[in-house]
């Protein structure tokens, strides 16, 4: 969503994508990072086509200039009213935003984000620049995600560390395994890290996690493999013992034979499993 913001500025896009981490993360800092990516677009503009803003520094005191608003309007085909809009939008957030009076919603989020998409129609159109249409459910599926994704990432780190923790109960774990294990507990903190910061902790915990897991699994399954080949060796053996006690009347020669023949038997097993 936004890509085409890339074309205009890769500055703007970057702005963007730092409002996109708030709502990901339900912050009210979206009005702040909202309140930047306004003035960055409008900077963009007024520089572009040499606009004399006089002394005016922020997107708000731009806005107010009278040549800027004509600007807009009669160049970029701007729609009046939601160039008053976001000139209003942003005289809101500068005027609650020390107070932290402003709380992030959905319904704002959708509000402000789609303002804006329509605010650069104009400009995408006299440059070229193919604007996607607004998606509102993209931000349907981001709202609040960090949040989201932070409680699934808990769960499944929890579910390895408890079969990590029976398995260590029962000696099931190796030396190595056990001081990878220890470590990932060592370094689990997640105090002081925003919701971004969180997951991403948890999914390289996770991954450890998951690599202990695995190692287990292995030593388990080499385990069984070397049950079943000493059993498999003990069958070829009894094999040959009945092939002797059968007919033992026949002499060392036979015997000698029936071992052999057990020996091509075990053979052909193993060349059976090879090609399986």
């Amino acid at each position: 969503m936004f890509e085409y913001l890339k074309e205009i500025s890769e500055r703007l896009y970057s702005r963007y994508m730092t409002i996109e981490s708030n709502i990901k993360s339900k912050s009210n800092s979206f009005f702040d990072a909202f309140l930047d990516m306004a003035e960055e677009y409008i900077k963009i503009v007024t520089e572009e086509y040499s606009i004399d803003t006089k002394k005016a520094r922020t997107a708000g005191e731009i806005m107010r200039l009278q040549n800027v608003n004509e600007f807009f309007i009669n160049n970029l085909n701007t729609d009046p009213q939601e160039y008053e809009r976001l000139k209003n939008y942003i005289s809101k957030i500068n005027k609650h935003k020390h107070n932290n009076e402003k709380q992030i919603t959905f319904d704002i989020v959708m509000i402000y984000m789609k303002l804006f998409d329509s605010f650069l129609k104009g400009y995408c159109e006299s440059h070229g620049i193919h604007k996607e249409e607004f998606d509102a459910d993209y931000f349907v599926d981001i709202f609040d995600s960090f949040s989201k994704e932070n409680k699934e990432l808990a769960h499944q780190v929890e579910y390895i560390k408890k079969d990590l923790e029976e398995a260590l109960e029962n000696g099931k774990i190796k030396e190595k395994d056990i001081e990878d294990y220890k470590l990932v507990l060592e370094k689990s903190s997640l105090k002081n890290l925003s919701l971004e910061q969180q997951n991403t902790e948890l999914r390289k915990q996770l991954i450890r996690l998951k690599d202990i897991k695995i190692s287990i699994m292995e030593e388990k399954l080499n385990k069984t493999i070397d049950l079943l080949t000493q059993l498999t060796q003990s069958v070829i053996e009894n094999r040959a013992i009945s092939y002797a006690v059968g007919d033992t009347l026949c002499g060392s020669q036979r015997f000698k034979g029936y071992v052999d023949k057990a020996r091509e038997d075990l053979k052909m097993l193993k060349d059976k499993e090879k090609s399986d």
